[in-house]
């Protein structure tokens, strides 16, 4: 941080910028696997990539037929708009690197700016253009209902900041540096999920087992070891951080969160600590939560209890219903078409494979916990590095905090 510095100046991005032709490729003309040439996808920028596009990246597919390559090639610099998308992320951009390496066009839904030479330093562009302030004056141009579109014009005729040259290569660094960390924490997240899903595989089913235990294992319908709880209780009992319907059920095993709606029934469904709650509606979507306090929920949510705590651990039942095998049992036997169901009937059946040793059961319950507790701490961690990410991001691409120049 410094005290006095040369001031920022602001140009149109007409007078900067020129725009280069991209092509209309829809993604079934692309492949991941070979290619003389690599196109960037609309759908991509929207949802895939970061601030700046390594064009070496696997990410990147390439175009399946030569003859289809259209578009000028994408230099270093260059910065690839989605002009198109279904909400207010359209205008979602990434800066491209590695382009002497690799040949690449922009493809269907973009919009090309190549800067003049030498005018900005790597990276500062591709930071400053998916900055929210710049979102916030690019998105009164935005138009359309159904599909949010904006046009080169549109672009064209925003103005953008020219910090000294070493000075927004300063803030390049700093924001690259804490996207590496991000990223690092995202691949650690992702290598123990992957451990404690192997884990869990072999646990849960017998395959490995903890030191100390070698008895017997059983297999029992699910009937026989958790019952559907039918209780109601009065919906002035619950309130929006008890309350749990379809809709604030996370997917993908997400849990919960509060309900910000209101309640329309008299009576709701009870449940109490140590509960397997289950969205039965759309069991694809794989909508679990083991209770951790008492509450009500829709029809629509199964509650399942153990039927005996001295034989059956809840937590540990808890985590044979999360497996994607059991998932599937339970969409496999749905009816309906745009809301199938599970069968009730058929759940009952689920086979489950259960210790008889009920300490056996606690300890794997108890490993698994740990590892999901870490997986926690360490996304919390990554959420934090994000927040602190954006932080950055909204004082140093506004010139709030100015950064040293060598």
């Amino acid at each position: 941080m410094v005290g006095e510095q040369n001031p920022w100046h602001t140009r149109r991005i007409a007078d900067l910028f020129s725009v280069k032709k991209s092509n209309t490729l829809s993604r079934d003309k692309l492949n991941y696997e070979q290619g003389a040439c690599k196109d960037v996808h609309y759908g991509d920028v929207l949802v895939k990539y970061g601030c700046v596009l390594d064009l070496a990246s696997s990410d990147v597919p390439y175009i399946t037929n030569n003859d289809d390559v259209t578009g000028e090639y994408l230099c270093d610099g260059d910065v690839v708009f989605a002009d198109t998308a279904e909400d207010l992320s359209v205008g979602k951009a990434c800066e491209i690197a590695g382009a002497s390496e690799r040949k690449a066009v922009a493809g269907l839904h973009t919009i090309v700016l190549r800067p003049q030479p030498g005018l900005f330093a790597s990276g500062f562009l591709g930071y400053y253009v998916n900055s929210r302030h710049f979102h916030e004056t690019m998105i009164p141009f935005a138009h359309g209902t159904k599909v949010t579109s904006i046009s080169s014009n549109d672009l064209l005729s925003l103005v953008i900041p020219i910090p000294p040259r070493p000075e927004q290569e300063a803030i390049a660094k700093t924001l690259d540096d804490i996207d590496s960390l991000i990223e690092s924490l995202e691949i650690l997240i992702a290598k123990k999920r992957d451990l404690r899903e192997g884990l869990a595989q072999e646990l849960l089913t017998g395959a490995r087992r903890l030191p100390g235990f070698d008895g017997p294992w059983h297999q029992v319908n699910l009937q026989d070891a958790l019952e559907l709880c039918t209780e109601t209780i009065p919906v002035s009992d619950i309130d929006e951080t008890t309350y749990v319907g379809t809709e604030n059920m996370l997917k993908d095993k997400g849990g919960v969160v509060s309900f910000d709606k209101h309640v329309t029934y008299a009576n709701v469904r009870e449940y109490l600590p140590g509960d397997i709650l289950f969205s039965n509606i759309r069991p694809y979507l794989k909508k679990i939560w083991f209770a951790d306090r008492s509450g009500g929920c829709s029809n629509d949510v199964l509650v399942l209890r153990s039927v005996d705590a001295n034989l059956y651990d809840s937590h540990y039942c808890y985590l044979v219903l999360s497996r994607d095998d059991f998932f599937a049992f339970v969409t496999n036997n749905s009816s309906g078409t745009k809301m199938p169901r599970g069968d009730k009937e058929a759940i009952k059946t689920y086979q489950m494979a259960i210790p008889k040793d009920i300490g056996e059961q606690r300890a794997i319950a108890q490993v698994l916990a740990d590892l999901d507790n870490e997986i926690q701490e360490t996304e919390r961690k990554l959420d934090k590095y994000k927040q602190v990410k954006q932080g950055m991001m909204r004082e140093l691409l506004t010139g709030r905090i100015r950064l040293a120049q060598e």
